[in-house]
C-alpha cells in the first residue's frame, strides 16, 4: 500500500473519530437546551391557564392536541382552574424520548368538587413546526 492510500486511510479514521466525540459531547448540551426550551413553554402554559388567559395558553398547544380540543371545550377547562392569587410550584421537565414531559403542582386554586384547592399538571411537549408545543394536558 502506498503513503497516499494509508494517509487517507487514517485521516477518514480519525475524521469520523472527531465526529463521533463531538456528537457523544454535544448531544448533552443540546438535550439540555431543548429541555430548557420546552420548560418555558409548560411554564408559560401552566401560568396562562390558572391566572384565566385561554387564548394565551391555547397558542402554545400543538396542532394534534387542537385537533382533538376546540377552543371553546379548552376554554371551559380553564375556566374551572383560574384563580385569582395561584401560586405554582417551580416546575421540572424530563426527556422522554424525542418529547418532553412537564410536572408543576399549582395552588390557591378554585376548590374542586372533592373540595381540593390543588392540582398537579402534567404536560407533554412536541416539536410541532419548530417551536415546542403543549401536545398533551393531564391536570390532576
Amino acid at each position: 500500500m502506498n503513503t497516499k492510500k494509508l494517509l487517507t486511510i487514517v485521516g477518514i479514521v480519525v475524521a469520523a473519530i472527531a465526529l463521533f466525540l463531538a456528537g457523544f459531547y454535544l448531544r448533552p448540551q443540546y438535550d439540555k437546551k431543548q429541555l430548557s426550551q420546552s420548560s418555558l413553554v409548560a411554564k408559560s402554559f401552566v401560568a396562562d391557564v390558572v391566572n384565566g388567559k385561554a387564548d394565551d395558553a391555547y397558542a402554545l398547544t400543538a396542532k394534534s392536541l387542537q385537533d382533538k380540543q376546540s377552543k371553546a371545550e379548552f376554554e371551559k377547562i380553564v375556566a374551572t382552574v383560574k384563580a385569582d392569587k395561584p401560586e405554582l410550584s417551580a416546575g421540572q421537565g424530563v426527556k422522554s424520548g424525542s418529547t418532553y414531559v412537564y410536572y408543576q403542582r399549582a395552588s390557591n386554586l378554585p376548590a374542586s368538587p372533592a373540595g381540593s384547592t390543588n392540582a398537579n399538571f402534567y404536560l407533554t411537549l412536541v416539536k410541532d413546526g419548530g417551536s415546542w408545543k403543549v401536545a398533551t394536558v393531564s391536570i390532576e
